[in-house]
C-alpha cells in the first residue's frame, strides 16, 4: 500500500492541473469555434459583397447603355431638327432672294418710270415755254433773255 500512500497527494496536485487544461482546451476549443464562425461569415460577406457589386455594375452598366441609347436618339432628333431649320432657311433665304431681286427689278423699272417721266416733263417744260413764248406770256426761262429786254429788245407782250 505504500504505493497507493504516494499515489493519493498526487491526484490531489493533478485534478486542478486536469482542470487547467480542461479550461485552456476549452478556451482554445470557442476560441476556434469563433475562429472558424468569422471565416464563415468572412467568406458569406465577401460572396454577397462580389454579388451585390456584380448586381450593381450591372445595373449601372444598363442604366448607361439606356442613357447612351437616349442620348443618341436625341443626338438625332436634333439632327433633324437642325437639318429642318437648315432647310427651312434655305427656302426662307430663297424666298427673300427672290423677293429682293423682284424689288430690285421694280425700282429698276421705276426708275426708268421716272426716267422717263423726267424727260416728259423737261418736253412739256420746252413746249409750255414756247407756247408761253409764242403767246408772250409767263416768265423768260433763262436770265439772258431778260438781259436781252432790259437792253432795249421791246418786244412786250403782243409783240
Amino acid at each position: 500500500m505504500p504505493a497507493s500512500s504516494d499515489a493519493s497527494p498526487r491526484w490531489p496536485q493533478l485534478i486542478p492541473l486536469a482542470q487547467l487544461v480542461a479550461v485552456v482546451l476549452g478556451v482554445f476549443a470557442i476560441i476556434w469555434n469563433q475562429q472558424q464562425t468569422t471565416d464563415n461569415l468572412r467568406t458569406e460577406l465577401r460572396a454577397d459583397i462580389i454579388r451585390l457589386e456584380t448586381e450593381l455594375r450591372a445595373e449601372i452598366s444598363n442604366e448607361i447603355d439606356g442613357l447612351r441609347t437616349e442620348m443618341g436618339e436625341l443626338r438625332s432628333e436634333i439632327s433633324n431638327e437642325i437639318d429642318g431649320l437648315r432647310t427651312e432657311m434655305g427656302e426662307l433665304r430663297a424666298e427673300i432672294s427672290n423677293e429682293i431681286d423682284g424689288l430690285r427689278t421694280e425700282m429698276g423699272e421705276l426708275r426708268a418710270e421716272i426716267g422717263e417721266l423726267r424727260v416728259l416733263v423737261v418736253e412739256n417744260g420746252q413746249r409750255l415755254a414756247r407756247i408761253e413764248g409764242f403767246l408772250g406770256i409767263g416768265i423768260p426761262d433763262s436770265a439772258p433773255q431778260g438781259d436781252d429786254r432790259a437792253a432795249g429788245d421791246d418786244r412786250g407782250p403782243g409783240g
